[in-house]
């Protein structure tokens, strides 16, 4: 967490304003913020109307020619998938870890 830059949220009604506050803590940083939903919420319709939040549309997947790698990796994995993770990082390659 404490070099933690980007978090994506899905389903942004499920993840509210003590949530956030509770990842600043952990992080001691606000990091840069994708909130995704298909549901209209007031309060962030609101934030977007008064200049808090920018709305960002994604029209299509980035070109790449590269495969796109995907794996699933149950919890006796974790300490290799970090150390896999590092490797691809340190080899100027991106790694996305995806938690419930």
């Amino acid at each position: 967490m404490h070099n933690l830059g980007m978090v994506v949220i899905d389903e942004q009604h499920r993840f509210g304003v003590a949530q956030r506050q509770a990842l600043m803590s952990k992080a001691g940083h606000m990091p840069h913020l994708l909130s995704m939903t298909a549901t209209p919420i007031p309060r962030s319709l609101q934030l977007t109307l008064y200049g808090e939040l920018d709305v960002s549309v994604i029209k299509h997947k980035p070109y790449t020619d590269l495969p796109i790698k995907t794996k699933i990796v149950n919890l006796n994995q974790r300490k290799k998938l970090y150390i896999d993770s590092l490797n691809e990082l340190e080899k100027g390659h991106q790694v996305f870890i995806v938690v419930p």
